[in-house]
């Protein structure tokens, strides 16, 4: 073959070819092909341009929509807070007509300011929000006031709401615009009703003082209002309050006024302007607030809303750029390739033409050697390779040229006179051969040579440099964590083993911690697995900076990492300050989304040789010493302990014991009372699981629940709960529902639905007695298979209940995804509402947008009557916890409520 190759080259000097007219026959297809292109291209910018602004009108209706519906549900908030006032204040009106406030020149002679002072505080005690409840005569003078004895002695004549409230005859609510107070100068707004005599004269004003810092609290808890501007206006357009607060604004009159009216009086009530103070683009929403003369204005900037689209078109362009590119570089490939194709002819000096065209688009360098060491052809690869120009690569050069020109530029390997001594030895008397070897300036290349028959040879160059790289790349990745740049378990295992070998010969002796993230599931359950991997990252690079270059950090998996440490003086010593190290560094704050994050770990330690010589085993014991680590409470490190592999094997026996349990019908529901706090009654019940262990006795949920969840057993076992349930519950009187727990692994591995079917079947409990309550662990991958069968279960009539929702990533998205018959608020908010304003807006906005989305609310964990006051006026309508019951078993439920309970439940 390399003898046809020979004959082909030196007849490459026949004569010329004459020109044909297929050459210029190719121009007109190729002229169409290319008109035919940019046709293409611009109907697809074209239609990129259109994407782009219909993605910024859908941004933008997007917004719209969004605060509209925070208008709605803030001024429903705000409805039921002022009702609760005006109760308040409608009572106290009231009381002081029948006291006769008023009908002389000064109060009556039977008035009895002071007992009526005591009246006012009582009535006030209803009404947290409320600053301070007080009642003037006629002349403006406060004659009663739940504040001081001091504040009767004030004069409130020259006040907006005393003047309004006795000029109004329509028994309507007034409201002043904010302004401080005489008593301790705080800023009020002030809802005041007028007082009238026997004969309908005004006899005085009664009215109730609201601190605005009430309204700060409430709106600044809200998420989902900080990115917007909240105003509070009258109907005159006179601004009351505005959240966040942008200076002197309370108090004075819209700039728009007009477009504002204007917009109030149409059904979308929703305008667009240019804000004269910051020259932004605003869209604003306006909601009324029911039954009460106040407006709700909620408004966004154009920037805001178009960050994000932004953002997106960025990424349009740069797409749709680099797909013209490479079009454009695609066609010119094509219309080369053509213009090659039609240059074929059938003479020698063509096939020449072709060989030489496949020889330099080789990506392998090609030589071609006489019997003489004279080049016969060489292509342009290996003149690219070794930097050569058309001069040193003509043919009829010697081998020796050639190598001495490389030897010039620097394209041989280091030992250059070397390198040209053996090459030109080698190919006196070619054989076969195969090298690889580096340049001076760092490249790999490969060699291979075939001797030819009739002498000479011919050799093949290869420039392996990215080819290595890849290699070398391949090579990384099998030993190191694609995420965080860490070891991985393969390369952990050899450092292992290297730090053993050196324990046998020189007595190092050296420790293995186990560490993971407590909680870690939270963080990607919450704010999702790329934000997750973020932060795993940073968690790599701060281990990374505790330890030194001698040992080695790993990434196992998940949130579980591993470190190496070689003791240089005292071994324990030096993993504990090491383990002091990581704490106080793995616990500085993390910003994950602009939030700021503390993450804690668990630490397990095995020293070797002490807890072992053998890879496996020291890694086991370590992590059986970080399950005690974690078991003690977590954020802490626990040497290995002989005794840890005993409890270890404990934990799989229980494990075996469960499987067991319900076969030996040790499982037992015990119920929650739910209360009605509407129709002061009980409603039903919720089934929690107990196990009554033959030899361990009744054993905490919390300690067989997430082993059951872990080892799957959770699907058999929730079977059983929703049989045993609705069986108990088709006795139950038949307005009386009964709540289930749902595990996600039920949903996405269990046969949900055929069991839910047959254990309703077989109990003969009506499908709407019974309710499911699922988390947001459910919800938060978002695959339609869980939401087809929820869907399914609420088409039988069952229940869907929302549990532990205001944790986690709880979110509207929830509840536009799947429509839930009721929420369960979360019980850590029930216990912080009484005390801490955040809490308090929380359940207030969860009890607002169940009403404004007509889902029912559950409040958990209800212990005290402070708590079951507050949830009434916050709209919920059903709460359970220890005020009403413990969880009893089914014998010793009853659904009597105690006529001291009932008591109570009247009086809130």
């Amino acid at each position: 073959m390399f003898g046809k190759i020979d004959n082909v080259f030196r007849s490459r000097a026949a004569a010329p070819v004459e020109p044909t007219v297929a050459k210029a026959a190719q121009s007109i297809p190729l002229r169409r092909l290319w008109w035919a292109a940019i046709v293409l291209l611009g109907l697809s910018a074209t239609a990129v341009t259109w994407t782009i602004f219909q993605l910024r009108d859908d941004a933008i209706r997007g917004a719209i929509s969004e605060s509209g519906s925070i208008a709605t549900v803030l001024a429903g908030q705000l409805a039921r807070s002022l009702q609760s006032i005006d109760t308040v204040l409608l009572d106290v009106k009231h009381a002081a007509e029948q006291e006769h406030v008023g009908a002389a020149a000064g109060a009556p002679a039977e008035f009895d300011g002071e007992k009526f002072r005591e009246y006012l505080v009582m009535q006030l005690g209803q009404i947290r929000q409320v600053f301070g409840l007080a009642v003037t005569d006629k002349n403006g003078l406060i004659i009663a006031a739940t504040l001081s004895t001091a504040a009767q002695h004030i004069n409130v004549s020259d006040r907006d709401y005393f003047k309004n409230a006795r000029d109004r005859r329509d028994g309507q609510l007034s409201i002043s615009i904010p302004a401080a107070n005489r008593v301790n100068g705080e800023k009020t707004i002030v809802f005041a009703r007028r007082l009238e005599g026997p004969k309908g004269e005004f006899a005085g004003v009664v009215f109730a003082a609201v601190s605005t810092r009430y309204f700060e609290d409430i709106y600044d808890a809200i998420q989902s209002v900080h990115s917007l501007l909240f105003t509070l206006l009258n109907p005159d357009g006179i601004i009351l309050f505005r959240h966040p607060e942008d200076g002197d604004s309370t108090g004075r009159e819209l700039s728009n006024k007009a477009q504002w009216l204007e917009a109030l009086s149409k059904e979308d009530q929703v305008f667009r302007l240019l804000g004269k103070a910051d020259g932004n683009i605003r869209y604003v929403s306006i909601r009324r607030v029911p039954d009460y003369p106040l407006i709700v204005d909620i408004s966004l900037t154009e920037s805001t809303v178009l960050d994000i689209w932004a953002q997106r078109t960025g990424t349009i362009i740069v797409v749709s750029s680099v797909f013209l590119i490479f079009s454009l570089y695609l066609l010119a490939a094509m219309t080369r390739q053509v213009r090659s194709l039609s240059n074929s002819e059938a003479s020698l000096a063509q096939k020449s033409q072709q060989l030489d065209a496949a020889l330099n688009n080789m990506s392998q360098g090609l030589t071609m050697f006489d019997d003489r060491q004279r080049l016969i052809v060489s292509n342009t690869q290996f003149a690219r390779i070794y930097g050569l120009t058309a001069g040193q690569t003509k043919p009829g050069v010697s081998l020796r040229s050639l190598l001495d020109s490389r030897t010039a530029i620097g394209s041989v390997p280091r030992d250059g006179d070397q390198f040209v001594a053996r090459t030109l030895e080698h190919v006196s008397n070619p054989v076969a051969s195969d090298s690889v070897y580096t340049l001076l300036d760092g490249r790999t290349v490969s060699v291979a040579v075939q001797p030819m028959p009739n002498g000479g040879f011919v050799s093949i160059h290869q420039d392996i440099t990215a080819q290595k790289l890849i290699e070398a790349e391949l090579e990384h990745r099998a030993r190191y964590d694609a995420l965080t740049g860490l070891a991985n378990r393969t390369l952990l295992m050899e450092k292992i083993g290297e730090a053993l070998a050196r324990l046998r010969r020189q007595g190092e002796e050296f420790c293995v911690l186990m560490l993971d993230l407590d909680r870690f599931k939270t963080v990607n359950d919450s704010f999702g697995h790329p934000a997750g991997d973020l932060l795993l990252k940073e968690v790599g690079r701060r281990l990374r900076d505790t330890t030194r270059d001698v040992d080695c950090v790993a990434r196992l998996g998940g949130d579980e990492f591993a470190v190496l440490q070689v003791s240089d003086k005292n071994l324990v010593e030096g993993v504990i300050a090491l383990c002091d190290r990581i704490f106080k560094s793995i616990t500085e704050p993390y910003d994950l989304e602009g939030r700021k994050l503390i993450l804690e770990t668990s630490i397990g330690i095995a020293l070797a040789p002490r807890d072992g010589t053998d890879a496996d085993i020291l890694i086991k014991n370590a992590d059986l010493a970080l399950y005690k680590a974690k078991a003690e409470g977590r954020n802490r490190y626990c040497f290995f302990e002989a005794g840890m592999e005993a409890k270890a094997r404990e934990r799989r026996e229980l494990e075996d014991d469960m499987r067991r349990a319900v076969e030996r019908n040790e499982f037992e529901l015990y119920y929650q009372t739910i209360v009605n706090l509407e129709e002061q009654e009980y409603s039903g019940a919720e089934a929690l699981l107990r196990w009554h262990h033959p030899e361990r006795g009744l054993i905490r949920p919390d300690q067989f629940i997430p082993l059951a969840e872990e080892s799957g057993l959770i699907v058999p076992l929730g079977q059983w709960i929703l049989r045993q349930a609705c069986a108990e519950a088709a006795k139950w009187p038949s307005h009386l529902k009964v709540a289930a727990n749902l595990s996600p692994s039920q949903i996405k591995h269990g046969d949900l639905l055929a069991v839910l079917k047959s254990a309703l079947a077989e109990t003969g409990l009506p499908p709407h007695r019974l309710q499911l309550e699922i988390t947001e662990t459910v919800l938060l991958e978002g695959k339609p298979e869980h939401l087809a069968v929820l869907r399914e279960i609420k088409n039988l009539g069952v229940s869907i209940v929302l549990d532990d929702f205001g944790v986690g990533y709880s979110s509207m998205t929830y509840l536009q995804m799947f429509p839930f018959d009721h929420i369960k608020i979360d019980q850590s908010f029930i216990k912080s509402m009484t005390d801490h304003a955040a809490g308090a807006a929380i359940v207030c906005a969860i009890a607002g947008l169940g009403r404004t989305l007509d889902i029912a609310t559950t409040a958990e964990g209800v212990e005290t009557m402070e708590q079951l006051v507050f949830l009434r006026a916050a709209g919920c309508q059903f709460a359970q916890g220890y005020l009403f019951s413990h969880p009893v078993p089914a014998p010793n439920l009853t659904f009597e409520l105690p006529d001291a309970l009932r008591r109570h439940l009247k009086a809130a």
